[in-house]
């Protein structure tokens, strides 16, 4: 059985091999990191589309089916927004589109606005600044968010 150590060194491998462009390696190793700060578990599956999502139990799905696999990191960085939220989803809130703080909106909103937090960290990243902002826009339009 792995350690600890060894379970999140051979995550951030998984990941890295997926994503298969190592100057993202330190990128993909800090935000590894940076999760297993917290009890979770990440899963790098293919979801044929689905997209990624963190469930009750603190399991990260992040989906592996995008062809460009840098998706794969800003995926990540917007699963971890939800898991670094400390205002968690309110399921007795049935419009999704509520203000509450609570609301699925509301949280969707807050996990990008993390999301971009970590993207800035990354200069690396910042060539592929369109490409992040088309796939946030992207995934915030499924929840009828848009220009927020």
């Amino acid at each position: 059985m792995l350690t600890r150590e060894e379970s999140i060194i051979k995550k951030i491998q998984e990941f890295k091999d997926a994503v298969h462009e190592s100057q993202f390696d330190e990128c993909l190793e800090y935000l590894i990191k940076k999760a297993y700060e917290k009890p979770v578990l990440i899963l790098l599956e293919n979801r044929n589309g689905l997209g990624s999502e963190i469930d009750k139990s603190s399991t990260i799905r992040i989906d592996n089916s995008f062809e460009c696999k840098r998706i794969i990191i800003y995926e990540l960085m917007h699963e971890i927004g939800h898991l670094l939220d400390p205002i968690k989803r309110d399921c007795s809130i049935t419009d999704i589109n509520s203000k509450d703080p609570g609301s699925v909106c509301s949280r969707e909103i807050r996990a990008w606005e993390a999301a971009d937090s970590e993207f800035d960290r990354f200069p690396e990243l910042k060539e592929h600044k369109q490409e992040y902002q088309k796939h946030k826009a992207h995934c915030k339009h499924t929840y009828g968010i848009e220009g927020q």
